[in-house]
């Protein structure tokens, strides 16, 4: 068994949620791994600061939930953390840089996190992160320099 297919195996386990555990583990992973790379350019670019902090801690969450998922055998411990790093952790680092235009808008990457709330959650429940997702955008709008 690959690390893939073995990720929060349980046995007799529908298809459905091999499929989930699957794809939550490769997207979790990988960003956990342009996480760092994203932290190693914002050093080159911005020295050691918040701005480089961010997204390092961003993989050291991500990559911790994906671990507490392995273990417990529930991947909502990453679902989660995935979902709300991705769109709180990309508004702080646009907040840290100074607003939508110095930052390139790295608050439009947070839009992944409503989005992968309706890969894993029903159409209702991914409203919240939706919402969530708009009241980060106002912020930054009403506060943008």
């Amino acid at each position: 068994m690959n690390m893939i297919s073995g990720f929060a195996f349980v046995a007799g386990e529908s298809e459905e949620e091999r499929r989930a555990k699957n794809t939550i583990f490769l997207v979790a992973g990988s960003c956990c791994f342009f996480g760092v790379i994203w932290s190693a350019m914002y050093y080159w670019i911005f020295g050691w600061g918040l701005t480089a902090a961010l997204p390092l801690g961003y993989a050291i969450l991500v990559g911790a939930s994906i671990s507490a998922s392995h273990a417990s055998r529930n991947i909502s411990w990453a679902i989660y953390a995935q979902i709300i790093c991705i769109i709180y952790i990309t508004a702080f680092i646009q907040w840290s840089i100074g607003g939508l235009f110095d930052s390139g808008f790295v608050m439009a990457w947070a839009l992944l996190g409503p989005i992968g709330a309706l890969v894993f959650f029903p159409r209702a429940k991914s409203i919240i992160w939706f919402v969530l997702y708009l009241i980060n955008v106002v912020i930054t709008l009403v506060f943008d320099d």
